[in-house]
């Protein structure tokens, strides 16, 4: 039985730096920046009245529905078990308890539930305590629609991801 031959590779071989920059194929051009898209004035004036929108709860004026309170809204929908966010939305009954943590959060500074957002059973104690106190059963769907309206609005003027494999402005390297 006779070894198999193996085919020998090629070598290439340089005398000096520059002739390596010689042997690389030409560079591709940039790829163009895409057409930016012109903006529509009804979006960017729907978007502008949701980031100067003002709620009020009580004659308090409520802050806004900011990425930290949404974050704490999130973690504690999570630890109370509650169901998909988009299940509830549009159902009055069904957004009833996120409602109340809504305008918890917006009634509060940080510093209030940033001392109780290590436990989050204390944290939706507090939610309730505070709802029983300051939403009365004829409040109910004030609360879920101001609610809503503030979630909405702070959606309106959150930024989107561009669709899977079509380029946004200059994000193609991130």
């Amino acid at each position: 039985m006779s070894p198999k031959k193996i085919p020998a590779t090629p070598r290439v071989h340089l005398d000096t730096p520059d002739d390596a920059l010689e042997n690389q194929p030409a560079a591709k051009s940039p790829p163009k920046p895409p057409k930016q898209e012109i903006a529509d004035p009804a979006e960017e004036r729907r978007r502008q009245e949701a980031y100067d929108a003002e709620f009020a709860w009580g004659g308090a004026l409520l802050h806004g529905f900011s990425v930290s309170r949404e974050a704490l809204f999130g973690q504690l929908r999570l630890a109370m078990g509650a169901p998909p966010l988009r299940l509830c939305l549009g159902d009055p009954d069904a957004f009833a308890a996120d409602a109340q943590r809504i305008l918890f959060l917006c009634a509060h500074p940080p510093e209030i539930w940033n001392r109780l957002r290590s436990d989050m059973a204390i944290l939706q104690s507090a939610v309730d305590a505070w709802s029983d106190e300051n939403i009365g059963v004829s409040e109910k769907l004030a609360a879920e629609t101001m609610a809503m309206k503030m979630w909405l609005a702070a959606q309106e003027n959150r930024h989107e991801p561009a669709p899977a494999g079509k380029p946004h402005g200059d994000d193609s390297g991130n």
